[in-house]
């Protein structure tokens, strides 16, 4: 597959007309970035301005909304796999947003829990965390398909899985 010629003599992918024989630069060719949009006066164009709105406000509600533990955790045990409930430093979300840092640390309690999952002659040969980070509606729409598959492949290998 070849790339597209991001120098065009004729029509620009944003309709625009180009001259005949002028070089345009086609940077919608060469990005996802919001650039070519167009204006009106000294705003942009009210389909872009909408589109930024609705992007902006998508955005906020996965890095807001948290993710689903207790359906998760149910839809694991659906699939036979048991889960170990941990939390991280971070006691609520705009703690984490604030400071990731304590997000990425296992609190004391879990900590003692992991140590304990782990302790016994049926420790897991291989273990997923899953966690939600800033996205909560990718890991919800995710992990459960995610895990399964890798559970598959493990399970024909020979290898035991636990979850955190």
């Amino acid at each position: 597959m070849t790339k597209p010629d991001m120098l065009s003599t004729t029509i620009a992918s944003d309709g625009a007309t180009v001259a005949s024989g002028e070089r345009h630069l086609d940077l919608k060719a060469m990005t996802d970035a919001r650039v070519s949009l167009g204006r009106f006066g000294s705003g942009l164009p009210t389909k872009a301005q909408l589109s930024f709105l609705l992007d902006h406000a998508r955005a906020r509600e996965a890095v807001w909304t948290a993710a689903d533990g207790e359906g998760l955790q149910q839809r694991f045990a659906a699939l036979g796999l048991g889960v170990v409930a941990v939390e991280s430093l971070a006691t609520e979300r705009s703690i984490y947003v604030r400071r990731p840092d304590l997000g990425r640390q296992i609190s004391e309690r879990s900590q003692a829990a992991l140590t304990e999952a782990t302790s016994g002659a049926d420790a897991a040969d291989v273990v997923i965390v899953v966690a939600d980070g800033l996205s909560s509606s990718a890991v919800d729409i995710n992990a459960v398909p995610l895990v399964e598959a890798i559970a598959a492949r493990l399970g024909a290998i020979g290898l035991s899985l636990a979850l955190w």
